[in-house]
């Protein structure tokens, strides 16, 4: 593809109706709800609203027209180059070795014509929470371009990647399997409402058997982030599939609107294991493999590379795509002596509330002094860290488990501190940043040992002279 070519001109109406569709759907309710003739009776003032609305249209479909029109496209042996030659010109040239993710998206505009997105992001800091290119071609074209952007970097994944069909997947997950990872990946907090919302459904059907008024109002809104949480994942991860051409995994998902990720092994930062609240009762977890750019911007879901499967499940699926990180096992806790500045702040806390309690006698506020204390030793409790040759793991979470595994030489920032105390037990509360979003950019760990945070400066050190 070396010839210059434009993106499809399907570009300018899935670009206008995405910027302008506020405009246009308030110029057609108009005309549907009233009609043209009373439209004309309403007056000058409703009329130069619409027209102005008319015109704002007009001038978003000029411009994309003309954005598209002289924009072009090209691959080089080694970079990408997107030409804009509009009044304000701008040339953008990216190497092939920087891109983290290449993405194959079709959502319901494009499904309606018939094309596709290919979506490209960068190891880049400044732009890890945003789609760097977000490029409109046909099926054809899309992914013509997609197999020589992998090939450019890996020509081994070049020779593997194959057609759906052809090739097996290494894991896929049918209807029962995303139902479940849907209902299991509930957060507390859904949960909790949901428990509301059925006490109140109960309450209102009694109250509708005596004859009273009743009101579904606090019923639906208590119940319904648990039903948005449990249909949304289903329409983003239906027909989960995961193949591996190369050295790179190849993830599709979506009913709607499909996704279809091809990510470079070498180029991942870390991988995360979940085990969400209700999951860890059944011994399952999922897990996401960051690539910058993974994931939707505009929808922030979870970089997921596998739902919902047990322990083992998991493991050796790392083993077939990232070997590195299938190792298994449970993770030291904070040492014993780290649990005495975990109680420190909670407890401090606790004794001002239980002076408010005192002064506004309040005596039920001094309950929470001991759910302080509580909350302090499960913050001291579920800390873990194991630090490996070449790798960190660390892992937190009090009823939904969160474990973060990441190579020394792609961590970028290491941070701790100690209070009096801490500093007089010899331990120290920290944590690292990696590339990443901001949901996965900054990772604490608990209360651990000063010779821990030594040992990761070390190493960080070390990963960065082996480096260069």
């Amino acid at each position: 593809m070396n010839e210059e070519r434009r993106c499809h001109f399907a570009y300018v109406p899935i670009r206008t109706l995405r910027t302008a569709w506020a405009a246009l759907a308030a110029i057609v309710l108009s005309f549907v709800n009233s009609g043209g003739e009373q439209i004309l009776e309403r007056g000058a003032t409703t009329i130069g609203v619409l027209l102005g609305l008319a015109v704002l249209l007009l001038a978003v479909i000029v411009c994309y027209f003309l954005r598209w029109r002289k924009t072009f496209i090209s691959l080089e042996p080694e970079q990408l180059i997107i030409d804009r030659r509009t009044i304000n010109k701008r040339r953008t040239t990216v190497r092939l070795s920087t891109i983290a993710s290449v993405n194959l998206r079709q959502g319901v505009l494009e499904r309606l014509f018939g094309v596709y997105r290919l979506q490209l992001d960068i190891n880049s800091a400044a732009t890890a929470d945003s789609t760097d290119f977000d490029l409109i071609f046909s099926r054809g074209v899309a992914l013509e371009l997609r197999d020589a952007l992998i090939a450019a970097n890996d020509p081994l994944t070049a020779q593997a990647i194959t057609t759906d069909a052809e090739q097996q997947p290494l894991i896929s997950f049918g209807f029962g399997q995303v139902i479940r990872h849907c209902l299991l990946s509930l957060s507390i907090g859904s949960i909790f409402f949901a428990g509301v919302g059925a006490l109140l459904w109960e309450w209102q059907l009694r109250v509708s058997a005596a004859g009273g008024q009743v009101s579904w109002t606090p019923v639906i809104i208590a119940m319904a982030p648990a039903v948005w949480q449990s249909l949304k994942p289903f329409f983003i991860y239906h027909h989960f599939r995961v193949r591996k051409s190369g050295e790179h995994v190849d993830i599709s998902y979506g009913l709607i609107s499909s996704q279809r990720f091809s990510l470079p092994l070498d180029k991942t930062n870390a991988i995360i294991i979940r085990r969400p609240a209700l999951a860890r009762l059944f011994g399952l977890c999922c897990g996401e493999m960051i690539n910058v750019g993974m994931g939707s911007a505009e929808e922030r879901q979870a970089p997921l590379f596998c739902l919902l499967v047990s322990e083992r499940q998991m493991y050796e699926l790392l083993l077939k795509i990232a070997p590195d990180y299938a190792h298994a096992g449970l993770l030291p806790h904070s040492p014993p002596r780290a649990v005495y500045p975990a109680l420190a702040s909670w407890t401090l806390l606790g004794l001002l509330v239980s002076a408010a309690a005192l002064i506004f006698a309040r005596w039920w506020l001094a309950l929470l002094l001991p759910v302080a204390l509580l909350s302090g030793y499960c913050q001291y409790r579920c800390q873990e860290l194991a630090l490996f040759d070449d790798k960190i793991s660390i892992s937190s979470g009090v009823f939904s488990k969160r474990n973060i595994t990441v190579e020394y030489r792609r961590l970028q920032q290491l941070w701790y501190k100690t209070g009096p105390l801490a500093r007089r037990i010899g331990v120290a509360r920290g944590g690292v940043s990696i590339l990443s979003s901001s949901a996965s950019k900054h990772n604490s760990i608990g209360y651990f040992g000063l010779d821990d945070y030594a040992f990761i400066e070390r190493a960080m050190l070390d990963a960065a002279n082996k480096k260069r």
